[in-house]
C-alpha cells in the first residue's frame, strides 16, 4: 500500500483498502477534519489479516458493497428506465427474445476459487448428477478466453452465481455481469439477493429441497419457453447496464458530513459481526443438500 505522507494533512478522505494494511506504514494520527475509510469489496471470508492490527475506531468511514456502509460501493446495480434513458441502453422485448431463442445448454459456471467457505462446489457436484453443468475455468481445466466466455453464456439457459462466501449484502459481477448478458442466473440464497433483483429475475438454490429438485424446474423451464421468458421480464423496467462508479457518492458523503466529528466505535464487529450474529454462513451450501 502506497501513503503519500507529504499530502496526508491535506487529505480530506484516505482511503484504506484493507487487505493490503500494514500497520507499521498506517498514519498514527488523524487530524480533526479528515475521514479515514475502511475500504473493501472481498467478503469477511477474504479480508485477510491486517483488520487485527489497527484499533478498532480506527477508522470512522466505511466504503464496501455492504448496504449499511456509509457510502455503498456495490458490485453492481440494476437501473430504472427513466424518460431520459437513450434507446441503446434500454432492451427491446423483441431483441431479448432473438438473444434467448438459440440457447440449446444447460448450465454453466465459471470458477476460479476451488474450496470455497460457502461450499458452493459441492453442490456443483451434485446438481450436475441430475442435469448436464459445463464448468471453465482453473478448478475445471477448461481454461476460457472472453470471447469463448460469452459464447457459453449466449448458449445457455442458466449460470450459477453461487458467491464463494455467503455473507451480508455479498452479491458480486457473478450477479451483475451475467443478468445483463441474458442469462438466468442461479444463486444460493434469496434473501440475500432479494435486495438487488427483482423476483422474477433470478432462482435461488434455497427454494428447493435438494439439488435434484432444482434440476428437475430447470429442465421444466428449458421445455417450457414462455415460462423461461418470464425470467426476463425485468428488461422492460431496467436499463442495460448495471456498471456503477461509486465516485460522486463519496464526493456527496464528504460534502454533507464534513467538519461532522463521525466515529466508528468497533469497525471490527461491524465487519464481521458479534458471537451470536456472524455476518457470514460458512457451509450453506452443504445444508441445501
Amino acid at each position: 500500500m502506497s501513503i503519500y505522507f507529504s499530502l496526508l494533512s491535506n487529505a480530506s478522505l484516505v482511503i484504506f483498502h484493507i487487505r493490503d494494511l500494514n500497520a507499521n506504514d498506517l498514519p498514527a494520527v488523524r487530524s480533526p477534519h479528515q475521514f479515514f475509510a475502511f475500504f473493501l469489496q472481498e467478503s469477511p471470508s477474504f479480508s485477510g489479516s491486517g483488520l487485527s492490527s489497527v484499533p478498532t475506531d480506527y477508522f470512522n468511514v466505511s466504503l464496501s458493497y455492504r448496504l449499511d456502509s456509509d457510502v455503498q460501493v456495490p458490485y453492481g446495480r440494476l437501473k430504472r428506465i427513466r424518460k431520459s434513458s437513450t434507446r441503446e441502453h434500454v432492451w427491446s422485448w423483441e431483441e431479448v427474445l432473438n438473444r434467448t431463442a438459440h440457447k440449446k445448454e444447460a448450465v454453466t459456471v465459471f470458477v476460479s476459487h476451488c474450496e470455497t467457505p460457502s461450499k458452493r462446489e459441492t453442490y456443483y457436484g451434485e446438481l450436475s448428477k441430475y442435469i448436464t453443468v459445463n464448468q471453465y475455468g482453473d478448478c475445471s481445466g477448461r481454461r476460457i478466453d472472453q470471447q469463448s466466455a460469452e459464447k457459453a453464456i449466449a448458449d445457455h439457459y442458466f449460470y450459477l452465481a453461487f458467491e464463494n462466501s455467503v455473507c451480508q449484502d455479498y452479491v458480486t459481477e457473478k450477479v451483475f455481469s451475467r443478468i445483463n448478458q441474458l442469462i438466468v442466473p442461479i444463486v444460493l440464497k434469496r434473501s440475500i439477493i432479494n435486495k438487488f433483483l427483482p423476483d422474477n429475475s433470478f432462482i435461488a438454490a434455497d427454494d428447493f429441497h435438494s439439488p435434484k429438485e432444482l434440476a428437475e424446474y430447470l429442465q421444466y423451464l428449458m421445455a417450457n419457453r414462455t415460462e423461461y421468458e418470464r425470467f426476463f421480464e425485468w428488461t422492460k423496467t431496467y436499463e442495460k447496464d448495471c456498471h456503477v462508479d461509486s465516485t460522486c457518492d463519496i464526493c456527496k458523503f464528504l460534502h454533507e458530513t464534513v467538519n461532522k466529528h463521525r466515529i466508528v466505535s468497533d469497525i471490527r464487529k461491524w465487519w464481521y459481526g458479534g458471537e451470536n450474529d456472524s455476518i457470514c454462513e460458512n457451509g450453506y451450501a452443504e445444508r441445501l443438500m
